[in-house]
């Protein structure tokens, strides 16, 4: 049987046509290619049971056609912006789907800003190619914002995210969240959130500070005392925004479904940066030289509401089967598997089916730091604690002094028994370091690198223990360089790690070069290099 798989109109990358193809050959066990032009791929398929159940699950295609038949692929009723009723057009040329890019916030995924996540699209391909089914078990160990659960969500897989960082375990739980709650209670609640804060804002301008009195009745007396963290909060907002703030999280407390006020609760979160003092566009705690006198909150959170409703009320047509279980854990990645494997919304003896992730480079970026405004205001880390939680990190960029000479000392030993290329790369880090031109961060590169696979090894152990015989762990990773002594040094993660994985028991099963964008690059950054790599490993 001939099908013919048309590729979306905007232009693929050279490695997202080859896992295409990798996904046909596991969904139809085997394909043979007849024609591979820039509008469609034509494969003869020898398994022609289910086709069409079977065509619409992949990735990087529009419509598949038959001989007498034309179907539109799920991916494709999640992409486009217009309204899904037109998926039953009967035009085949399809022109209400076509996308002039590749969208990467549709569903639930445009939930919340976050750095650092990966390529939607590339979960669902990786996914479909180790040959995971609705009902199987996924494992994210490195889960992040949460894109693998939602993705997830979509093919009917159950999953489970482990992430260190407690608001991006709450922004993953809220993603899967919105696609769970019923739609009219969904539409009902937030519909009801945003006349009741227009309604208790419309006399006001939130462009200009609002003065006392009207502080008062907008808030109640002794109103910041309700506002959690408010000793750190009240330095990094103005009290006319505060204000804006404390009614938001006040007409939250009403709603009443946990898993909306959840969803409602991210919305505010994603908006609170550019209501703060603190630079945008800067990762690091830099307030901007000139401070605003108020910013319309009440207005940013209103339109957020408005738009993410509509995109997720509208993906819900293109999730399969009955959704599965998906859920994130705050939980290290070094030392997770007991309380995984024990969780109650496990069956007793799960183990899981696959696993997929894009693990933390060996400097990480601040997630912590970058997030610590909302941190705080839901309560998910006390004054002090900021510090230790970012040091906590795999890849942290924050050691000691004395922890670098430690770690040094390490190096010369091995003391954690890393293989032969990744200890060679650590001492021939340590020994281009110049005491004298480079600077304390450069000094650390060595000792980080080395933190960084000791800890790498840890995690693969744990989910080693988690896995099903045989099944695939793929790694999305890149390399990045560094300038130590006045020479730039290339470091090989995906190289490292995979000599890791041998050394605790997988076997590398592949290696997939993926020529990337600032687009699709999961770990931005001035120091990284434009092409990861899919690394599979098996247990």
């Amino acid at each position: 049987m001939k099908l013919r798989f048309h590729w979306f109109d905007y232009d693929h990358f050279p490695y997202e046509a080859e896992f295409a193809k990798a996904e046909l050959d596991t969904l139809f066990n085997g394909i043979e290619v007849v024609e591979d032009t820039e509008d469609a791929l034509t494969v003869e398929v020898s398994n022609t049971e289910n086709w069409a159940k079977k065509a619409v699950e992949t990735t990087y295609f529009q419509y598949v056609e038959s001989e007498d038949e034309v179907v539109v692929t799920n991916q494709a009723k999640l992409e486009v912006a217009e309204d899904s009723s037109s998926i039953e057009s009967s035009d085949h040329s399809l022109s209400n789907y076509r996308l002039g890019r590749q969208q990467t916030r549709y569903s639930s995924h445009g939930i919340h800003e976050y750095r650092g996540k990966f390529n939607p699209q590339v979960v669902r391909s990786i996914g479909n190619r180790f040959g995971l089914e609705c009902g199987d078990w996924l494992l994210d160990p490195f889960s992040g914002s949460g894109t693998a659960l939602v993705e997830a969500k979509h093919r009917g897989w159950n999953a489970v995210g482990i992430e260190i960082n407690p608001l991006a375990v709450k922004i993953a739980n809220a993603k899967v969240d919105s696609l769970e709650v019923p739609e009219d209670r969904l539409n009902e609640e937030m519909k009801s959130v945003i006349e009741d804060l227009r309604r208790q804002f419309q006399d006001y301008t939130l462009y200009s500070p609002f003065p006392e009195e009207n502080i008062e009745s907008l808030a109640g007396k002794g109103w910041k005392e309700d506002i959690q963290g408010i000793d750190y909060l009240e330095s990094w907002f103005v009290d006319s925004v505060l204000v804006q703030i404390h009614a938001i999280q006040r007409r939250l407390l009403s709603v009443s479904s946990d898993k909306t006020q959840e969803v409602l609760e991210i919305l505010l979160s994603d908006e609170l940066r550019d209501a703060s003092l603190q630079d945008s566009g800067d990762l690091r705690t830099r307030k901007m030289d000139d401070k605003p006198a108020n910013y319309p909150l009440v207005t940013k959170f209103i339109e957020r509401i408005e738009e993410f409703l509509q995109t997720v009320l509208r993906s819900r047509t293109a999730i399969t089967g009955n959704g599965g279980n998906q859920f994130a854990l705050e939980s290290d990645s070094r030392d997770f598997a007991n309380e995984v494997l024990s969780h109650p919304s496990l069956p007793k003896d799960t183990k899981f089916d696959g696993a997929l992730t894009s693990p933390p480079y060996a400097s990480a970026l601040p997630y912590v730091d970058t997030y610590r405004l909302s941190m705080y205001l839901f309560g998910l880390i006390k004054t002090g604690e900021m510090r230790e939680k970012s040091r906590s990190l795999i890849g942290s960029r924050n050691i000691k002094e004395t922890t670098r000479r430690e770690i040094y000392d390490s190096i010369e030993t091995n003391e954690h028994h890393l293989p032969k290329g990744c200890i060679s790369t650590c001492r021939n880090l340590k020994e281009a370091v110049d005491s004298e031109s480079d600077g304390f961060r450069r000094q650390n590169r060595p000792a980080l690198v080395y933190q960084y696979l000791v800890d790498m090894k840890q995690s693969f152990k744990e989910t080693y223990g988690v896995l099903k015989d045989k099944a695939p762990y793929g790694l999305i990773v890149g390399r990045n360089t560094t300038e130590l002594g006045g020479e730039e040094y290339v470091i090989d993660n995906p190289e490292l790690l995979a000599e890791l994985g041998e050394q605790v028991g997988y076997k590398v099963d592949e290696r997939v070069e993926m020529d990337t964008h600032r687009r699709y690059s999961m770990h931005n950054s001035n120091n990284s290099i434009d092409t990861e790599q899919l690394l599979v490993l098996v247990k």
